[in-house]
């Protein structure tokens, strides 16, 4: 990350005590980020960035062995479970788009931890444990300590809802 904006600086023709002062930092602190002795915060980050013309994901690109911003599309128009969330998170993202009569499991295992469930479009009958609850667009479950859920579609037409699981208990 500091070698990409060491390049940027460079390329720009700017010295680190033009680029220090637009991003409001210390030269010696913008040197440090540059060299990789220093780890930003995010606010300092973000004025370094927009300093060099970048965006955060540009000049996060790569870190950590894959890209640190992510944007992702949900297709609403196929069927299917699509994963939200990065591998490096405790906490797991999933969308799932169904129709009218399918079933299945929950697209996030939720492993005893906190389940939450919303609703965006179409109606979902959600199994978690012993409970069954019907959502409709706008409703959410959450339960705490789940360890078994699934759904079935309730709607007539398609339905898209957002899946989540808190971090795993620890024992």
């Amino acid at each position: 990350m500091g070698g990409r904006i060491r390049a940027r600086r460079t390329s720009l023709g700017q010295t680190l005590t033009q680029t220090a002062k637009a991003a409001e930092v210390s030269v010696s602190h913008l040197s440090s980020i540059e060299t990789g002795a220093n780890l930003p915060s995010l606010p300092i980050l973000a004025r370094v960035a927009a300093a060099l013309g970048l965006t955060l994901n540009e000049v996060l690109r790569d870190v950590g062995g894959g890209s640190a911003i992510r944007v992702e599309r949900v297709d609403e128009s196929s069927p299917a479970r699509h994963p939200l969330s990065h591998d490096d998170l405790q906490l797991r993202i999933a969308a799932l788009v169904c129709t009218d009569g399918e079933t299945g499991d929950s697209p996030i295992p939720p492993e005893g931890s906190e389940l939450f469930v919303y609703v965006l479009d179409g109606a979902l009958e959600v199994h978690v444990d012993e409970t069954t609850t019907v959502l409709n667009a706008g409703d959410s479950l959450d339960a705490d300590e789940a360890h078994a859920a699934s759904w079935r579609a309730a709607g007539k037409a398609r339905t898209v809802s957002i899946w989540a699981r808190g971090p795993l208990k620890d024992g």
